[in-house]
């Protein structure tokens, strides 16, 4: 039974560290604006022509939530996630130049 669990770990971690990017991408996104559920991989699809983009409250969390997410993803192997931080984060990186979810 161990071995199942650790083999079954080792797939979680490898799952979250292959997809830290897109999940850094979608927070972004979020924090952009998209409606919730208009992420498909590559960009931001129109799901509702009403304005149903993310409540303020739950985009102005998401900011602490990438922070923490940047450090996981990295202590994990994903590489390159330092560009989501936010500024006090990560230096003289800018938060604004955080890449821009497609659309």
């Amino acid at each position: 039974m161990e071995m199942m669990l650790s083999h079954f770990e080792d797939l979680v971690v490898g799952h979250f560290c292959n997809r830290a990017h897109d999940i850094l991408v979608a927070c972004k996104a979020y924090m952009d604006g998209a409606q919730v559920g208009s992420l498909v991989k590559g960009g931001v699809q129109d799901v509702d022509l009403s304005d149903k983009s993310c409540l303020k409250r739950f985009k102005d969390s998401l900011a602490g939530y990438v922070d923490m997410l940047v450090k996981v993803f990295t202590q994990i192997g994903a590489e390159d996630c330092e560009k989501f931080q936010s500024p006090g984060m990560n230096g003289n990186k800018r938060f604004c130049g955080m890449p821009k979810a497609a659309t």
